[in-house]
């Protein structure tokens, strides 16, 4: 059914394949269709709506458009914060992907402390590490890099390859 749950998340899984592959012209329309059927069926503040909305994000990111990609990637933590406090997975990735754009826009200092606190939350409720936490600490290191802090960032690459190593 074309306004169901299912046709939702398919949507959604076939928008982020296209975004992963780097097509994001296709991306996109996907996502946004995923996003208005989720809306429409469980409401706008709900937890996948923000899921969503920061998978757009990654795509204007990719595509070079920080601002949309800000306001997207915003949106989606503060849906989090009021809609589910307790969706830890969810919001982790949300600031792990705000993180990265703040990386690229250069603004080190807010990409550090979202990158940091994504590190150790997983470093609490992982049993074990996983790509996601590897991503994370490659990200944090090329920020470590960029504020000269270099040999933090040797570590963290070298905690990052351990964790690809094993996987």
């Amino acid at each position: 059914q074309e306004n169901s749950l299912d046709a939702a998340l398919a949507y959604a899984n076939v928008g982020e394949a296209h975004r992963w592959l780097g097509h994001t012209e296709r991306a996109l329309p996907l996502l946004r269709k995923s996003r208005f059927l989720y809306e429409k069926l469980l409401g706008p503040d709900h937890p996948r709506v923000a899921s969503i909305l920061s998978q757009e994000g990654l795509v204007y990111m990719q595509d070079g458009k920080y601002s949309l990609a800000e306001k997207d990637m915003v949106q989606s933590l503060d849906i989090l914060a009021k809609s589910c406090p307790a969706c830890t997975f969810e919001q982790l990735v949300s600031e792990s992907n705000l993180g990265l754009l703040r990386l690229r826009q250069g603004k080190y200092a807010e990409a550090d402390r979202l990158l940091t606190h994504v590190v150790s939350t997983e470093e609490r409720y992982l049993a074990r590490p996983s790509s996601d936490m590897a991503t994370a600490l490659q990200a944090l290191a090329e920020v470590r890099e960029k504020q000269r802090r270099y040999e933090d960032a040797a570590r963290l690459h070298k905690r990052a390859d351990l964790i690809l190593e094993y996987r």
